[in-house]
Order: C-alpha cells, then structure tokens, then sequence
C-alpha cells in the first residue's frame, strides 16, 4: 500500500500532461490541478479525437527512478557498455516508448533524446504490456 501512495502524486502528474510530451520530471512536488471552466454549448461540428498509441504525444506508460536509488544512468543503448546519456534521479520519470524482449531494459523519450533505462532501477506506471518491443543497438567492435 505504502508503494502506491509513492507513485499516487506521479500518477496525478501524468494524467495532468497527457496532452503533451514530458520530459523528465520530478515528483518532489505536486502539480496544481485547478479546474477550468466548461465552455457554452455551440452548434459548431466538432469532430472526434485522433487516436491514441504509446508511439502519440499522450504516452500512456512511464518509468519512474524507484526511491532507494539515488541516480540511475540512462545509455544510448540496452547494455552497460553503452554510452551515458542522463542521469534521473530517484523520483523523476520519463515516458516509455520501447522495450527489449526480455523486458529488462527500457526505451524512454527524454524531451526528444531516446535512451536506454535498466528495468530493475525503475518502477512502471501504467500497463508494459502496451510498450512494443524496439530494434536495439548493436556496439560496433573496436
């Protein structure tokens, strides 16, 4: 129970921006959700909205730095021998948009820059089973 209440903030946060793409964002402190007012019925057509997949801007999985972890490095690829691209500190987050087949790394969009996060150094919000499996890098040899 206590694990939830962690991720309630981000939870929020997320459903907060799933109009736009986010960039990496910390949870130490909660979004003002203030409420706007519902505009006059019109008769003017409205059509309906385009839909959603993980790849749109309204990304619908996200990794968050789990809270024991202080700093954990995002690579240009799903290995350690990979270059450093970032780093998110425990409670920043990012939207996912791959997966390696065994699901141990993560493909997240970090405001346009794509990078590699290991699985155990984050926790999933939202359901992984809608993230796709992504071609990975290959490191050339020497």
């Amino acid at each position: 129970m206590a694990h939830l209440r962690q991720l309630l903030p981000f939870a929020v946060l997320v459903l907060a921006h799933a109009c736009s793409p986010v960039s990496p964002v910390s949870l130490s402190r909660a979004p003002s959700l203030t409420p706007t007012p519902t505009p006059p019925h019109t008769s003017a057509s409205v059509s309906a909205p385009e839909e959603l997949s993980v790849t749109s801007p309204a990304y619908q999985v996200f990794a968050v730095v789990a809270q024991d972890a202080v700093e954990v490095i995002v690579r240009a690829g799903p290995g350690i021998d990979f270059l450093e691209v970032a780093r998110l500190k425990a409670g920043e987050g990012a939207p996912v948009v791959g997966r390696t087949p065994q699901s141990d790394w993560w493909k997240l969009d970090l405001g346009g820059t794509r990078a590699w996060v290991y699985a155990a150094f984050v926790n999933i919000v939202g359901n992984p089973a809608l993230v796709p499996i992504v071609p990975t890098p290959t490191i050339a040899p020497p």
